[in-house]
């Protein structure tokens, strides 16, 4: 028997009629939408995990959590298809619109509130304190000032009305290990950007001033040799990857042009290694592109890696990978990425496409996709499939996996048993999952997805939100040229789209996100 979280979400229309929706909620509520906070808080956990917890990161679990969080923390949730002015069965909720900085204050009147001065539980979670026996968010109830007197470990009035450590407007409380505000709360780096140079740390949130940088141009430097310097930097990856080997433990590798590569980077043993593109995204090509094994951390941010004859990226034995806005694309003798036991491997904002082994191998490894694309890998005459999870743990947040192929079966996603005998434990949310000619899932009976289309019925009776969509080429632009994003008027608009503005490009270099929140493809910009 599959598991599956439940729930039935319920709403009075505005025509006073009751009905029962699909739990869609929009892929991009606010900066962080793979949060519980953003998508109907416990409603949105469910499982052994039910209850949301608007302290944590996204990357914890979503926010979703076994035991009830403490009252400050606390996301419980309402119906996101309540209106404004319309009946949730015991009270009437008023939107008052914004305010001068552009905060929201909601009051509701019914019940009356009785806690003067502080959070009641009597109030919704959006208008939690109560101000003249009335329920109002923190902007109703005096902004910063009310918080500060409130508890003055939360003293800013943040932008979702509720009372938090910091605001983008007010950083002074973010000092030491946790300088940004991320969310609310005081957090390290999260952005290459807000480390100037070195880059960032994604996994410790560290930024890696205590390392160096070497600067990259490319094989068509004007340098005969370069020093590694913004000046005259290197003209290929192989220098810097010499460097490493030579005791640069800690190395950010920046690249300051768009050419071809056929040199690859490793980060092993306690290697922290972050490859960055500063002008266009620029090919790398070698076998096995990108490696971080025995310990090492890898990240790489607006790469192509194109072209490998052998798998592109791996990862094993503790080692960490990261990719955030890379495109895997075109190996023609291998896979794109293949995770091994003990490997902790992110991919966000990012396609794994057209190779011809597989596109994600993974085995005993715990992997995190969010707003990222996994499309015609695979080759019609092998057992290969877009995503093949053996043991571990694989996390997916508006991802979109179609058109990968495989010889019988399941052709998106696979399941096994590991080498042990243990299943993958899958969480999916927000996400399209579908293929021409066969149902998606072969061997995935443990599984927990919601708010999500498939193609396979199973999941639409047993699931939240799930409903069974059959794929069709015109739901999406150019599947079979690469670019996976959503086409207005699809069954499944509010899932799975691509709303950030941050430009994306296909391997021509074309700029494909041209209609952020029209319905592009799978994802939204990720803060974790």
């Amino acid at each position: 028997m599959a598991l599956f979280s439940r729930s039935v979400s319920t709403f009075v229309a505005a025509g006073g009629s009751l009905g029962v929706v699909l739990a869609f909620v929009s892929s991009c509520l606010g900066p962080d939408p793979n949060h519980c906070a953003h998508n109907n808080g416990d409603a949105f956990c469910g499982g052994s995990t039910p209850y949301c917890n608007g302290c944590l990161s996204s990357l914890d679990n979503q926010g979703c959590v076994a035991e009830e969080p403490e009252e400050r923390c606390y996301e419980p949730g309402d119906s996101p298809f309540a209106e404004e002015g319309t009946s949730t069965g015991e009270m009437t909720t008023t939107g008052d619109g914004p305010t001068d900085d552009g905060m929201a204050t909601s009051t509701t009147a019914t019940p009356d509130c009785t806690a003067e001065g502080e959070r009641d539980d009597l109030c919704p979670s959006d208008a939690p304190f109560c101000v003249g026996a009335e329920c109002v968010d923190c902007v109703g109830a005096g902004g910063d000032e009310f918080c500060d007197g409130l508890d003055a470990s939360f003293p800013v009035c943040g932008t979702q009305g509720e009372c938090v450590e910091c605001s983008d407007a007010n950083t002074d409380r973010c000092v030491g290990d946790t300088p940004f505000c991320n969310e609310g709360s005081c957090s390290g780096c999260y952005e290459h950007s807000q480390c100037g140079d070195f880059g960032c740390n994604l996994f410790d949130g560290r930024c890696m001033d205590d390392g160096v940088i070497n600067w990259v141009e490319g094989p068509e430097c004007t340098t005969e040799t370069g020093f590694g310097t913004m000046e005259q930097p290197y003209c290929n990856l192989g220098s810097a990857q010499q460097n490493i080997d030579d005791g640069d433990s800690v190395m950010t590798i920046r690249i300051l042009s768009p050419d071809d590569f056929t040199q690859s980077i490793t980060a092993s043993s306690d290697e922290v290694v972050v490859v960055i593109s500063d002008n266009g995204t620029p090919r790398i090509g070698d076998a096995s592109a990108l490696q971080a094994v025995n310990g090492g951390q890898l990240m790489a941010q607006n790469v192509v890696l194109d072209g490998s004859m052998e798998t592109t990226v791996r990862c094993n034995s503790n080692g960490e990978v990261w990719l955030r806005d890379t495109h895997v694309t075109s190996n023609g003798n291998g896979n794109g990425m293949q995770l091994d036991p003990g490997c902790n491997a992110v991919i966000e904002r990012t396609i794994v496409s057209l190779n011809s082994e597989g596109g994600i191998i993974a085995d005993r490894a715990d992997v995190r996709m969010y707003s990222s694309a996994v499309m015609s890998n695979g080759e019609d005459d092998q057992a290969t499939y877009g995503i093949s999870l053996s043991g571990g743990t694989f996390e997916a947040s508006h991802i979109t996996v179609i058109t990968n192929l495989g010889d019988t079966g399941g052709r998106n996603i696979d399941c096994v048993l590991d080498g042990t005998g243990g299943p993958t434990q899958v969480s999916i949310r927000n996400s399209i999952i579908m293929h021409p000619e066969d149902v998606s899932f072969s061997g995935c009976d443990d599984i927990d997805i919601v708010n999500s289309a498939v193609d396979d019925e199973l999941f639409e009776s047993e699931a939240d939100g799930v409903i069974d969509v059959a794929y069709q080429g015109s739901y999406f632009a150019e599947p079979s040229s690469d670019n996976p994003h959503l086409l207005p008027s699809t069954p499944f608009n509010d899932v799975a789209v691509w709303q950030s503005g941050d430009p994306r490009v296909d391997l021509d270099g074309e700029d494909f996100n041209t209609t952020p929140g029209a319905g592009n493809f799978a994802g939204c910009d990720q803060r974790q």
